[in-house]
């Protein structure tokens, strides 16, 4: 059999993102044992242990956390260009030899202009699409999914990821509430459908800690917060050290987040993809309220919610 290689060069957004993508690579790698599979962009994040490749053969890689370094806005502005400049010159390459292939999902390949290639609106990755993979294929862009296929795989991947996102020094406590405040950046996102302030958050929080009665609250957020006005008067909440103006990395409230039991969210796939991990119930902030039940829901139910469904596809 011809070992088949799949390049992924891009597919935009951050780091919970990335690892929808990872997820749905990994599974399709470990479902067909000729195929390998680089991921360009999760290495801005994870590097695989023993080489270029998250999957190769049917065996998935171990990950390692990549430390990221603080950049100023001019010197990010610059290595984004100098990286898609470099997506494209693949991708034109790709498409005038014929021992590649270029794919690319949505007209401009999510985010990074015109790439050479054949293009579609979505694609799965199934059978179909194995016996369509050249010796060598690009692929780029956002809307590639097999969920049944992720699903079938889900301990293997999950368990994989784990064992390198949860910290062991983490100091969480047992039946926990976790948050990932989602803030400005989703006030346009799905006609800001998903953005709530800081006080509909921590008024969503006391609802849940009374009806739950839970022992802790943990925030994490990637925006700065006015966090006294936050913390005043609640004094089984805490801050992960990786929320934005702490001295952790994104990767301890990651981690923070596995560890809790419930996880309260506007439908971020940071913290979704945690829930994933982890087999942690989910909460939806905009059905939290005095006067009904709260709907704590399994993976099952969540992944098909409407308001997930505008972030999680």
């Amino acid at each position: 059999m011809i070992l088949k290689k799949i390049i992924f060069t891009h597919g935009g957004g951050r780091f919970g993102n990335q690892l929808i993508n990872y997820i749905h690579l990994s599974a399709f790698g470990l479902e067909n044992k000729g195929v390998s599979i680089k991921q360009n962009v999760l290495g801005d994040y994870l590097h695989p242990k023993n080489g270029d490749f998250i999957v190769s053969n049917g065996k998935i890689d171990l990950l390692t956390i990549v430390e990221t370094k603080t950049q100023n806005k001019f010197t990010k502005i610059f290595f984004r260009i100098l990286k898609n400049s470099k997506i494209r010159f693949q991708h034109f390459f790709a498409h005038y030899f014929k021992s590649n292939t270029s794919l690319i999902i949505g007209e401009r390949g999510n985010n990074i202009g015109y790439l050479f290639g054949k293009k579609y609106r979505d694609l799965i990755l199934d059978n179909d699409f194995f016996e369509l993979l050249g010796n060598k294929t690009l692929l780029a862009g956002w809307g590639f999914r097999n969920w049944p296929l992720v699903i079938k795989w889900k301990d293997v991947i999950s368990e994989n990821l784990s064992s390198v996102l949860k910290n062991k020094s983490s100091k969480v406590d047992n039946f926990t509430i976790g948050v990932h405040m989602r803030g400005s950046d989703f006030i346009s996102h799905a006609d800001g459908e998903l953005y709530f302030s800081d006080i509909e958050w921590s008024n969503a929080l006391k609802i849940i800690e009374k009806k739950l009665q839970v022992n802790s609250v943990i925030i994490t957020s990637d925006e700065l917060q006015d966090w006294s006005k936050i913390l005043k008067d609640n004094d089984q909440w805490e801050v992960s050290s990786g929320s934005f103006g702490f001295k952790g990395t994104m990767f301890d409230s990651f981690s923070d987040l596995l560890r809790c039991d419930f996880i309260l969210t506007s439908g971020s796939t940071f913290s979704l993809m945690a829930a994933w991990i982890s087999n942690c119930k989910v909460i939806d902030i905009s059905e939290v309220s005095n006067d009904k039940p709260l709907n704590i829901m399994k993976f099952e139910e969540w992944s098909k919610h409407r308001s997930f469904l505008l972030n999680w596809k």
